[in-house]
């Protein structure tokens, strides 16, 4: 049994889904980096990959490596309710 997810955590990484849902194509790490920054700015690098890497574990989001850079893209389209569920499992 792991830890539970914080709240921020969770909030965090709904917060990830609906910018990648409405930028609607795959998009790079860096770009996904400079979108989220707009919308969270005390977001980071690492926060956006801890974000990232919990949408991806629970299959909601593919990863899809291009040379040293990862290109990220919604799989599920889910409402805010059972993305939380989801995410707090």
């Amino acid at each position: 049994m792991g830890r539970r997810r914080l709240p921020s955590t969770i909030n965090r990484a709904v917060n990830i889904y609906k910018l990648l849902l409405n930028l609607g194509e795959p998009t790079s790490t860096p770009e996904l980096l400079k979108k989220a920054m707009d919308l969270m700015p005390d977001i980071d690098y690492s926060a956006l990959y801890q974000g990232l890497r919990l949408l991806r574990n629970k299959g909601l989001v593919e990863q899809r490596p291009y040379g040293k850079t990862s290109y990220w893209k919604v799989l599920k389209v889910l409402d805010e309710k059972s993305l939380r569920e989801i995410l707090s499992r």
